[in-house]
């Protein structure tokens, strides 16, 4: 879920040079690169902070998404749509689960045409 995907964070320049040269309490209190260590380490905490609150939610939605999944029965896909049921119907009952254990979930659709030699598609997912 979050593991797969590309996250962005970054520490500017400008908190250093402006907090730095324009607050008078900041440099009479903190030679150069002590405010710069200072910085790299509160940057540090948060990031540690937001991994660890990140692998928690994804642990903690993918316990969610499992009990949910075994909990279904046909009665509940049937609802979804009748006949046989095939992965749409279980996304579908799964996006219903989650909203209502107050989750917020929808089923992404996305479709494209080919060109050349990359082929045309269509996908339906759960995003986590």
């Amino acid at each position: 879920m979050f593991s797969a995907g590309i996250h962005l964070l970054g520490a500017g320049n400008s908190d250093y040079l402006q907090n730095y040269n324009i607050n008078t309490y900041i440099y009479r209190q903190y030679t150069p690169d002590q405010f710069a260590d200072l910085l790299m380490t509160s940057f540090s905490n948060f990031v540690q902070f937001f991994k660890r609150s990140v692998d928690q939610y994804e642990s903690d939605l993918q316990f969610v998404v499992q009990s949910l999944l075994l909990s279904m029965d046909v009665n509940e896909l049937q609802l979804v749509k009748s006949g046989l049921c095939y992965g749409n119907c279980i996304r579908y009952a799964l996006v219903k689960l989650l909203r209502s254990s107050g989750y917020n979930a929808a089923v992404c659709a996305s479709k494209w045409q080919g060109c050349n030699k990359v082929p045309g598609g269509a996908s339906r997912e759960v995003p986590g």
